[in-house]
C-alpha cells in the first residue's frame, strides 16, 4: 500500500504542519490561530493580547476609534 504524499510548503512547528497559504490565519509571533473580533472588525492574537490589524485614519470610524489598546481582559474575554 503507498502512502500519501504532501506535496507543497509548510511551516512545521510543534508537531504539526502549516502549510505557506494558511499562514495569514496565524501570529506572526507565537504562531497560533487569530480570532477575530466582530465588535471591532479586527484579528487580534489571544495568546500575545494584541491587535494583528492596525487602525484605520478616518475619524469618523467608531470602531476603531474605539478599540482598546489589547483586545483581552485579564479574564481573557474580549473587551467591550
Amino acid at each position: 500500500m503507498e502512502k500519501a504524499a504532501i506535496e507543497g510548503v509548510f511551516l512545521a512547528i510543534n508537531r504539526r504542519l502549516i502549510d505557506v497559504e494558511d499562514l495569514r490565519d496565524y501570529c506572526p509571533t507565537c504562531i497560533q490561530l487569530l480570532r477575530f473580533s466582530d465588535l471591532y472588525d479586527a484579528l487580534y492574537c489571544s495568546v500575545c493580547n494584541e491587535w494583528i490589524e492596525i487602525t484605520c485614519d478616518e475619524p469618523e470610524c467608531e470602531r476603531c476609534q474605539s478599540r482598546p489598546a489589547h483586545p483581552l481582559t485579564d479574564s481573557g474575554e474580549e473587551q467591550r
